[in-house]
């Protein structure tokens, strides 16, 4: 329960801070603050949690992070915030959690948790710096040397390594003044696999430990959904324990689908082939480290045939398996008609051809495959361990040429083994498929290029969240401005196990919907299920409706219908769209930004990342073009096993769970339109659908309340 002197604290603090701002109270904000710290009060048995969500406008950074602030104090526990975008990390570090600070009155430490792919590490700039100088300790160990030189100027690495010594950059990727490219920051920057930890000769100057020790003193820490599961899933310390802490998930709707991504597997079996291919030369570089450095055991040569002897026996069956699977491909690529899917992605994609294994579905051929590669990949997996552990006991006492020799080979047993473990993961997933036919994991594999991608993703993730998150000593709060399904939070309770207690509230936006938008269906002739007929449809009425507004957004579903909509615009109109997939979403968003304030007509058209996580109020967006409703594409692997899985228990996949995902998606749509209280603006759906089919009444509840036309 909590106290009154808690209370009084959170009062107090939440009209300092309105009186700063010079805001109005808003019903739905107290009401918010109210329910969060009663969760974070509660001293009953058992997890405390809620679900909140959160309309436009109420406030729900402030309403959680008052109760948060002052509770964790109270009780001495820390608090971690949990975002699914950079975004709303640098916004609550740099303002949100400062002011209410300052409000409250408070003096606290505030950190943010980041993983090591965000900082650079020190031995990869200087192996780095070693190649660019003509080092020979700087030629590879073996061939095809994973993470191998990468072509960055040797000036260029000459700043970074000045910047970090001179404490004028921290090492954090997202503080460095320009932009990095993705393939150098990787060659620059390592992972939990090939960081050698206490072992490097670096450990004392590593930025990613240095920011590490900091956030051990840090009373408010701001993570993301993907550390925060890491953390779980490999037991780290980067984050308190339930009971050492206070929980605010924030953008939750992101979650469920974060954590499958987090418990999935998936791997390129030619770049598995190339690690088989590899692996006797890794142990022969290893040796010849290992008589350098005087601790060779006598058993090389025998241990060499060994290696190479399974290593052509797991390549066998990787090989085999590769064309078994394109087999399966081929033939489903023909019953489509030889047609590529896509994906809906944040760049133009490109094509692939694909094969989904259905629930239950068995194959012996592909079962055999991946059982036949398991002894020896367990085996070589062994080889790779004792190397490893072996060079970490003595690399304290190697000389200093050796020791460089040493880090990248801990680098490189790191990243084999790695690929090793999920290899033998993916194998026992498909091999017991068909002892486990309960257990609904989506299964499919993928054709690229020359790359055949292998992936498991389990569907229920119920029982882990239950074990990991919703424990008797948590205390934790899930918010977004759409997590429920037009009001109902069944199915993601279900979902995400959580207890039945669990709080469920829905504060509505303070914002009048009814006066200042409206939510339109115009009259078509082709129904969203002819596609063809409806996209040369929409392709037509496109240039009308953007001619109604100075400003809109266009939301397509598909690449396809999206590539169609582009190429019907008039020129005139179309040296006004900023198109995703021709520019990144930042860029897009500021070349329209500029656009607006200069005074011009502008327009984005863009897929379903677009519906989400991006504010353009007043005139920078008047009009949202939904193009399609947003039910999820019948070949997505999770949704088609889902929905598979749902049936074969005997309910209905449609009603629980396409249809409530619809209504989230439409929900996050509507969301962009009005942003503030004086914003303005049109909700066009084009699929009469909405008024046609009995479950449009259920989708129509998921849209604010707009003033209603063409019903």
């Amino acid at each position: 329960m909590i106290t009154q002197s808690d209370k009084d604290d959170i009062q107090a603090g939440y009209r300092q801070f309105l009186a700063e701002k010079s805001f109005q109270p808003r019903r739905s904000q107290r009401e918010m603050v109210a329910e969060v710290a009663r969760v974070f009060a509660r001293t009953e048995e058992g997890c405390g949690a809620a679900l909140i969500e959160a309309g436009t406008g109420t406030g729900k950074t402030l309403a959680y992070l008052l109760p948060g602030i002052v509770l964790a104090h109270a009780q001495k526990k820390k608090l971690v915030i949990a975002t699914a975008t950079v975004a709303l990390q640098e916004q609550l570090i740099q303002k949100d959690v400062p002011e209410v600070l300052a409000a409250l009155s408070l003096d606290l430490k505030v950190g943010l948790a980041k993983g090591r792919r965000r900082f650079l590490c020190l031995i990869k700039l200087d192996q780095l710096l070693e190649g660019a100088s003509g080092s020979a300790s700087a030629a590879p160990l073996f061939p095809d040397e994973i993470g191998g030189n990468a072509s960055i100027a040797e000036g260029k690495l000459q700043t970074l390594l000045d910047a970090y010594m001179d404490k004028r950059w921290d090492g954090d990727r997202d503080h460095w003044v320009e932009a990095f490219d993705d393939n150098e920051w990787r060659a620059l920057s390592t992972d939990r696999t090939q960081c050698t930890n206490r072992h490097c000769r670096f450990f004392k100057a590593c930025p990613f430990f240095i920011g590490r020790a900091d956030l051990s003193q840090a009373d408010i820490i701001v993570a993301n959904h993907d550390l925060l599961l890491s953390n779980r899933i490999i037991s780290s310390d980067t984050l308190p324990e339930p009971d050492e802490s206070l929980l605010i998930i924030d953008e939750a709707h992101h979650f469920l689908d974060k954590t499958r991504e987090h418990q999935g597997q998936g791997l390129g079996l030619g770049a598995l082939a190339g690690s088989l291919e590899s692996m006797p030369d890794l142990l022969k570089a290893y040796h010849q480290c290992a008589e350098e450095g005087g601790w060779l055991t006598g058993v090389a040569s025998e241990e060499a045939r060994q290696v190479e002897h399974q290593s052509q026996i797991a390549l066998t069956h990787v090989v085999a398996l590769k064309e078994l699977l394109l087999e399966l491909i081929d033939a489903t690529n023909a019953e489509r008609g030889g047609s590529s899917a896509t994906t809906d992605d944040t760049s133009r994609p490109p094509r692939f051809q694909d094969y989904r294994f259905r629930h239950r579905e068995h194959s012996p051929e592909v079962s055999d495959e991946f059982g036949a590669w398991t002894a020896p990949l367990a085996l070589l997996h062994q080889v790779l361990d004792d190397a490893r552990g072996a060079t970490e006991n003595h690399l304290g006492h190697a000389p200093m040429l050796l020791q460089s020799k040493f880090e990248r080979l801990l680098a490189a047993f790191g990243q084999f083994a790695s690929r090793l473990e999920t290899a033998m993961a993916l194998a026992a997933i498909y091999r017991d498929a068909a002892a486990s036919p309960d257990v609904p994991i989506a299964r499919w594999v993928r054709s690229v290029g020359s790359e055949v991608f292998v992936s498991a993703t389990p569907v229920a993730v119920d029982d882990f969240l239950g074990t990991q998150f919703w424990t008797d000593d948590a205390r934790v709060v899930m918010t977004s401005a759409t997590l429920s399904a037009a009001g109902q939070f069944d199915l993601l309770k279900r979902d995400l196990g959580l207890p039945e207690d669990t709080v469920s509230e829905c504060f509505p936006s303070p914002f009048d919907y009814a006066n200042n938008a409206q939510l339109r269906i115009p009259p078509m002739r082709s129904s969203a299920t002819e596609p063809g007929a409806h996209t040369e449809e929409i392709v037509g009425l496109i240039p009308e409706l953007l001619n109604q507004s100075n400003t809109a957004l266009v939301l397509s579903t598909s690449w396809r219908q999206l590539e169609a909509v582009v190429d019907g615009l008039p020129a005139a109109l179309r040296d006004h769209c900023w198109i995703q997939g021709e520019l990144s979403k930042g860029e897009i968003l500021r070349k329209h930004r500029n656009a607006v304030d200069q005074g011009d007509a502008s327009y984005i058209i863009g897929l379903s990342s677009f519906a989400e996580g991006i504010d353009l109020p007043g005139a920078y967006c008047e009009h949202v073009i939904l193009c399609k409703l947003p039910f999820a594409v019948p070949d997505d692997p999770m949704g088609a096993t889902l929905s598979e899985w749902y049936e074969d228990q005997g309910r209905d996949a449609f009603m629980e769970y396409s249809l409530p995902m619809a209504a989230v998606r439409l929900a996050q749509a509507a969301g962009r339109l009005i942003r503030s209280e004086t914003d303005r603006g049109i909700f066009t759906i084009l699929d009469t659908r909405l008024k046609t089919k009995r479950y449009g009444r259920i989708l129509i509840r998921a849209i604010p309340p707009f003033a209603k036309e063409g019903f």
